[in-house]
């Protein structure tokens, strides 16, 4: 156990007085009656000179779930361009991660703000994913929800049920996340196997376990079809192999229906690979070099570019 804060607030007096001093309030901490309560502890990497285990610097366990309960109830419900909200969520959630580590918390107090923090960077990855890599980053973004999500399941094993079910009720939620983000991934899978067969049973894990099956027999009709009984997170936790898979699909069947005699319906092709619009699967089409023609896809081995 390591130094344990003492700080009651979303942000230490210490800070709240320095950033005002120097005008560093974000935008979204800004209030026209000068209150200082929607000031959020921001993130600062440790450095050589500063005391990053001063307790007085430190929030305890009830304020960092209500710092994250306010961030992602409160702010991400804002009128606000989600791009601004992302920035200034993701730094006070890694400040709050941050608060955590310094003081090895391991409680339910833990597990709620690490699920929060997943389906955070779940839910930007799906509302920011068409902006410019200048506002939305989906690497470093990745980076630390692949980091978090195995720290949310070390922390189901670390603390103790207790005898009580609602203590890890989300567990088979996340743990299908987790086996979806890392699709056909050894690690992953080989996670999946020592989990409890009481998990492992549950309908979500057993979907996605029977996607990573799919995608490694390459058996693409019953894949696509398993995607779409997926929720929004579980999609948006997946969403990074689904073009990579389509792709797969349609080289394959470029190599299997090749044939001047052969017309492949483009509308069944659609519903194959898990588009709504034929117009996205003609587009996906071209940029492989594959000809549609009045609704109908001609594919040819030669045709087919990378």
């Amino acid at each position: 156990m390591g130094q344990q804060g003492i700080c009651e607030d979303m942000c230490p007096k210490k800070e709240i007085n320095f950033r005002l001093k120097e005008r560093l309030l974000h935008e979204l901490e800004k209030r026209e009656d000068g209150r200082t309560d929607f000031i959020v502890k921001e993130y600062r990497r440790s450095a050589a000179g500063r005391d990053s285990t001063d307790v007085r610097q430190l929030r305890t366990s009830r304020a960092l779930v209500q710092t994250t309960h306010y961030l992602v109830n409160k702010v991400c419900s804002m009128d606000r361009d989600w791009a601004v909200i992302y920035e200034f969520v993701f730094d006070r959630l890694r400040a709050v991660r941050q608060d955590m580590v310094i003081q090895s918390l391991t409680n339910l107090d833990t597990v709620y703000i690490l699920e929060e923090c997943v389906r955070f960077y779940l839910t930007s990855m799906d509302r920011l994913r068409s902006r410019p890599i200048s506002v939305f980053d989906p690497t470093i973004n990745n980076t630390h929800l692949q980091e978090v999500i195995k720290q949310l399941l070390v922390q189901y094993d670390a603390v103790p049920p207790g005898g009580t079910k609602a203590m890890h009720q989300n567990r088979t939620e996340f743990e299908s996340i987790y086996l979806l983000f890392n699709l056909n991934h050894n690690e992953a899978l080989y996670h999946f196997l020592s989990l409890p067969s009481d998990i492992r049973k549950q309908e979500v894990c057993e979907r996605a376990w029977q996607i990573n099956m799919a995608a490694i027999d390459h058996n693409y009709v019953r894949l696509f079809r398993l995607l779409n009984q997926l929720s929004l997170l579980e999609y948006s936790a997946v969403h990074r192999h689904v073009l990579p898979l389509q792709c797969n699909t349609l080289r394959r069947m470029n190599t299997a229906y090749s044939s001047k005699a052969c017309k492949f319906s483009l509308s069944e092709l659609c519903a194959m690979i898990g588009h709504t619009s034929s117009q996205d699967t003609t587009s996906l089409l071209v940029s492989h070099g594959v000809k549609v023609t009045d609704g109908c896809v001609s594919f040819f081995k030669s045709s087919w570019r990378e």
